[in-house]
């Protein structure tokens, strides 16, 4: 390593406690279902391990940034899995579903050309793995990190300054995933499949005054509408914006 070096390791644990409606402190009764808490249900722990790297480039001028990380998640918590039999009703109730762990790597390079001229390159991998314990009644869990992240992250910008003006474009790239779609008043949950995507954004900005901006910007650019979660399709957006700054 040289001063133009920085690396990191960083470890972190967390605890979720459960709150006072997980342990019971409230009962719901509907024609549909019934549902209340439990004080046997235990608090849920998250173990985060990374490194990273940083290093400054003289040609070009840059800055990259590379890092590996892990996570582990023991007795996630769900607001279903648990079966109460009272004297005349059965209610459901939430429980530790199971343990989710999860690496992954990241690396990215941002710089400048010149005065006018800023850049950037992103990329992520990550691999989620679940062990989700049986749920009664084939009842599907209402959080799900490994359909429902995807492997490939990808992004990248390019922008240009000069005068009183400001252009930046946007690019950002998902691989293939799944999405969560709840039914019948969010008791059932499917998978809903998201195929990857690519979606364009971008921004031109002009300074009318060293205090007043105004700008015109847009998302989703590539496409009218593209489907990137489990609810409808996100629709092309143009926005224009009039910033005053004291």
């Amino acid at each position: 390593l040289s001063d133009a070096d920085t690396l990191r390791w960083i470890a972190s644990r967390g605890a979720q406690l459960p709150s006072l409606t997980n342990f019971g402190a409230s009962v719901v009764q509907t024609p549909f279902f019934s549902y209340t808490g439990h004080p046997t249900i235990d608090p849920s722990t998250v173990t985060n391990l990374e490194v990273v790297w940083d290093h400054e480039l003289d040609a070009p001028d840059a800055t990259m940034r590379a890092s590996v990380f892990h996570q582990e998640t023991e007795g996630f918590p769900s607001t279903e899995g648990s079966i109460f039999i009272g004297p005349t009703i059965i209610y459901g109730g939430p429980s530790n579903i199971g343990d989710s762990r999860a690496w992954g790597i990241e690396a990215s390079l941002n710089g400048v050309v010149g005065d006018a001229w800023r850049w950037g390159l992103a990329y992520r991998f990550e691999d989620v793995d679940d062990d989700y314990v049986s749920l009664p009644f084939g009842t599907a869990p209402s959080s799900n990190f490994e359909d429902t992240t995807p492997e490939h992250l990808a992004q990248a910008n390019l922008g240009w300054s000069t005068g009183r003006w400001e252009i930046d474009g946007y690019v950002r790239y998902q691989s293939d995933v799944s999405g969560l779609r709840y039914a019948n008043f969010g008791q059932d949950v499917a998978l809903t499949p998201i195929d990857d995507y690519a979606a364009v954004d971008g921004r031109v900005a002009y300074a009318l005054t060293d205090s007043v901006t105004f700008s015109v910007s847009g998302t989703n650019l590539a496409e009218s509408e593209q489907r990137q979660t489990a609810a409808p399709d996100v629709e092309r957006q143009i926005m224009a914006t009039l910033s005053v700054r004291r």
